[in-house]
């Protein structure tokens, strides 16, 4: 009787399981779905990009709880003294450049001029200041 039983549960199991893996296995997209590029494979503008994430994003690009998630977020809408390059290599943003002391404990950053907030006010190296010691250090 047990081994009758196992048969008649690992049969459906089986098809399930089966069944799964052919509908994984499609590919088709689902109603609404467009392709991101051409049949040429240019680029088409226009469309919705989805970015799924698994915490709350905060507008402190600092914050440890949902950093991950914040990124693409801040990237948007704040500027950094750098900025990953072409080659993922840091890249001039907010800093024209910047030297780094044979001991490695100092940078220099020559900031870009011309820079305002939104209020109008320039942008300073008190600006860089305050958002290392008062934001970044401060636990």
């Amino acid at each position: 009787m047990l081994v009758q039983s196992r048969r008649l549960f690992a049969l459906p199991t089986l098809a399930l399981v089966g069944a799964l893996l052919v509908s994984a296995c499609t590919g088709a997209a689902g109603p609404g779905a467009s392709t991101a590029a051409s049949a040429s494979g240019t680029p088409v503008a226009g469309g919705t990009v989805t970015i799924p994430i698994g915490a709350d994003p905060t507008l402190n690009p600092w914050s440890p709880n949902a950093f991950v998630e914040s990124l693409f977020i801040n990237r948007a809408i704040f500027e950094g003294l750098t900025k990953p390059g072409k080659d993922l290599a840091p890249a001039p943003d907010l800093a024209e450049s910047w030297t780094i002391a044979p001991d490695g404990l100092s940078w220099t950053f020559k900031l870009r001029s011309g820079v305002k907030w939104s209020d109008g006010t320039l942008f300073s190296a008190d600006d860089v200041a305050f958002t290392f010691n008062d934001v970044v250090l401060k636990p």
